[in-house]
């Protein structure tokens, strides 16, 4: 191999090298930047915090522990009350209001009165009733007096042949009467016997039937007013006075809230008139639209959890009922409807919720609520707390479900997170200079690095990478220079090299001619 050849190589050895290490250099700091944006944990020095500082910031600490989180489906819906538990509430006969018992929003029970009503046809059934009653009561009498007459001719006629018979056999003993007579006698007594027997039977009979005639007209008359809402110790008082009833009361058909009065007082109603309309909110419906994609992870029986923004620390829950049979063809979506329990009737119809439908079994996770985390340009922190004080943390956040958010990475369990003045301390820190009471005061040398400054160090070391990527070009340059000006000497010491032979032969001529 040629001097010139080895010097090509030795300068392309160097242009090589040199762009190795330089592509390792600028290599090695993308990775170190990637990994940085990517890592989570500790994020800064530590801060200590007085007891003083403690109790003004209200910190409240947490100990970090896994619990089930649900694999669901989130989407907007919207609160409705269930048609068929709301009804309106007529009066079921007419007449006139004479005063209303209940106002609206307030809750009734089943056959609670609503209002009491002067009904004429209730004073006219009432009347017709005590009318007949009174007519029953004189028939029984009548009846009772009559065949309590026939019984007692029927005892007198019973007795007298009792005392023939005596007579006849005592006769007969002493001899005077004959047998036969004493026989007629006894024969004549049972007969009398048994007409007062049929007697006694038949005005049983009679009275009985009679009282069932007035029981059938009481029960009647006191089923038709028990469903009006009349007692039955009403009834009886009624029946014993022989006085009508004057009002009525308008029962509530069911359970639940008044939502709307439309019956004012002295208003003449029939059984078309609508007086109250009444919803039964204990339960209601969910309505709201899931996308195409999560259509084959919906079935009914699903758990649904809901949230809504007047109670924003509450949750309700319920079960998928109902899923639509057509999607619409705009929306590419599927209406799909739970029955969620209503604890005190807070959830209103027309209100927008959160549902939480559950479409899996739940997975172990750590879960912090949201005020325990803070936003930092870019990035989420936690505060852990540590014996020398609070290390911010840099989190990785999943899924939220409420005002619980899921944490990835960044915090481990067992370990103590602020849940409560997380703001409060990030404030504080971001203006320590101002509230330095709050805070220990740190050892000589030690200082708060702050997020800024973790930035110029990573941009210093950015910029030292390129001034070596620069200084590697510019010795690659100067060796490439000078490798070409030791070339270019070597070729003309060649050349002079090759040139001297030719000269000395021509000074051995001129001296062999001299």
């Amino acid at each position: 191999m040629t001097d010139k050849q080895k010097l090509s190589l030795a300068c392309l050895t160097i242009f090589a090298l040199t762009f190795f290490f330089s592509s390792f250099a600028l290599a090695g700091d993308s990775s170190s930047t990637a990994t940085g944006l990517e890592s989570f944990g500790p994020e800064g020095q530590i801060i200590p915090v007085s007891n003083l500082g403690k109790s003004a910031l209200g910190l409240r600490v947490t100990t970090v522990a896994k619990r089930p989180l649900p694999m669901t489906v989130e989407t907007t819906g919207k609160i409705e009350a269930i048609p068929t538990w709301q009804f309106e509430q007529h009066s079921l006969v007419s007449g006139r209001i004479i005063n209303i018992l209940v106002k609206q929003g307030e809750h009734v029970s089943a056959r609670q009165p609503l209002l009491l009503l002067d009904s004429p046809d209730i004073n006219e059934l009432a009347s017709e009733a005590l009318k007949q009653k009174t007519e029953l009561e004189y028939q029984i009498a009548e009846t009772k007096a009559e065949l309590d007459a026939e019984i007692k001719q029927n005892q007198t006629q019973y007795d007298l042949a009792q005392i023939e018979v005596k007579r006849n056999e005592k006769l007969f003993a002493e001899g005077i009467a004959a047998q036969r007579a004493w026989q007629e006698a006894t024969a004549e007594s049972k007969l009398a016997e048994s007409r007062l027997k049929a007697a006694t039977e038949k005005r049983d009979i009679v009275l009985r039937a009679l009282k069932a005639k007035l029981n059938i007209i009481y029960d009647s008359l006191s089923h038709r007013l028990g469903q009006l809402g009349v007692s039955d110790a009403r009834l009886k008082e009624m029946f014993r006075t022989s006085r009508t009833i004057l009002t009525v009361p308008v029962l509530a058909s069911r359970e639940g809230m008044v939502a709307q009065v439309s019956a004012s007082i002295g208003q003449s109603v029939d059984t078309s008139v609508e007086l109250f309309k009444i919803s039964n909110l204990s339960k209601v419906w969910a309505t709201a639209d899931i996308y195409e994609d999560d259509v084959s992870r919906m079935t009914t029986g699903q758990s649904v959890s809901l949230s809504v923004a007047s109670y924003p620390r509450e949750t309700f829950h319920g079960i998928l009922t109902y899923l639509g049979t057509e999607m619409d063809p705009e929306k590419r979506t599927l209406p799909v409807r739970a029955e969620i329990v209503n604890p005190g009737q807070r959830l209103k119809p027309d209100m927008y919720a959160q549902l939480h439908i559950q479409t899996s079994a739940p997975v172990q996770t750590i879960m912090l609520p949201k005020e325990a985390l803070v936003d930092s340009t870019g990035h989420t922190l936690a505060f852990i707390e540590t014996k020398e004080g609070y290390q911010p943390t840099r989190v990785k956040t999943g899924r939220s479900l409420g005002d619980q958010v899921e944490i990835l990475a960044g915090v481990r369990e067992g370990q103590h997170v602020i849940v409560e003045g997380a703001f409060q301390l990030a404030a504080e820190l971001l203006k320590l200079g101002g509230r330095e009471e709050l805070f220990a005061q740190p050892t000589e040398g030690e200082r708060i690095i702050s997020h800024d400054e973790g930035n110029d160090s990573a941009n210093d070391g950015q910029a030292w990478h390129v001034q070596l990527v620069a200084i590697a070009v510019i010795i690659s340059f100067l060796l490439g220079l000078l490798v070409s000006r030791l070339s270019k000497k070597s070729v003309r010491e060649n050349h002079q090299l090759q040139a001297r032979p030719s000269d000395s032969s021509n000074d051995s001529e001129r001296i062999a001619k001299g």
